[in-house]
C-alpha cells in the first residue's frame, strides 16, 4: 500500500507532501519515494517518483530558502540485507526536479526520520544509525559537516526543530521510553 508520511505547507499557498508508493509484482514488492506539491484545493500540481534503489522511503519534506525543497528518507540498495538501508537527503528545485542527493551509512539500519534548513541554509537531520539516535549536520550541499551518535543510550531521533537561538532540539525514543534533549548552535557547528 502507498503511505504519505509528512506534509508541509509552503509559501506558493500550497502543500508539499512526502511518502512512498509499493509496486508489487510476482518477483518482488519493492517501494518507491513519492514528493507530491498541491495547490490550496489538493489538486496535484505535480509528482515525483523517485527510484534509486530496491526501496526509497520519504519519511520528511521541507520547503527551502530558494523556494525548492529538502526531502528525507532512506533507501535499500539491491541485494542487500534486510536492514541494511542507508539515509537518504535528496534536494529538488521548484518544480520537482532532483538538484542532488547524498546517502549515508554502513552496513547496517540509517534512515532519516525529519529534515530541517538551518539558519545558514544548511540542514539538520533526526535519524538513526544501528539502532542508535542519530543527529547529522550537512551543508547546503548535502555535504556531512558533523554528527552525533547517541550509543547504547537513545534509540533513535525521530523529529528535529531548530531553537529561536539557532540551536537544534530533537525528540526520539529508547529501548523503555522517551527523550527530548538539546544542542546549541555552539555545540553543533
Amino acid at each position: 500500500k502507498d503511505r504519505i508520511e509528512s506534509v508541509n505547507r509552503i509559501m506558493s499557498n500550497g502543500y508539499i507532501i512526502s511518502g512512498y508508493k509499493n509496486i508489487i509484482t510476482e518477483e518482488s514488492n519493492n517501494s518507491q519515494g513519492l514528493v507530491l506539491k498541491l495547490n490550496l484545493d489538493g489538486e496535484t500540481e505535480w509528482e515525483t517518483v523517485l527510484s534509486l534503489g530496491e526501496e526509497t522511503n520519504l519519511y520528511s519534506v521541507q520547503q527551502t530558502e530558494d523556494l525548492g525543497y529538502i526531502v528525507a528518507g532512506y533507501i535499500k540498495f539491491e541485494d542487500t540485507e534486510y536492514f541494511d538501508t542507508d539515509l537518504l537527503v535528496v534536494k529538488l528545485n521548484q518544480t520537482g526536479n532532483v538538484e542532488w542527493y547524498k546517502t549515508f551509512g554502513g552496513d547496517h539500519r540509517d534512515k532519516a526520520y525529519s529534515i530541517k534548513q538551518t539558519l545558514d541554509l544548511g540542514y539538520i537531520i533526526a535519524g538513526e544509525t544501528n539502532h542508535n539516535a542519530w543527529a547529522l549536520r550537512l551543508d547546503s550541499n548535502g555535504n556531512k559537516i558533523k554528527e552525533m551518535i547517541g550509543e547504547g543510550e537513545f534509540g533513535a531521533s525521530y523529529s528535529v526543530d531548530i531553537t529561536e537561538q539557532g540551536g537544534f532540539v530533537f525528540a526520539g525514543e529508547r529501548v523503555k521510553d522517551a527523550w527530548v534533549f538539546t544542542l546549541d548552535e555552539t555545540e553543533y557547528e
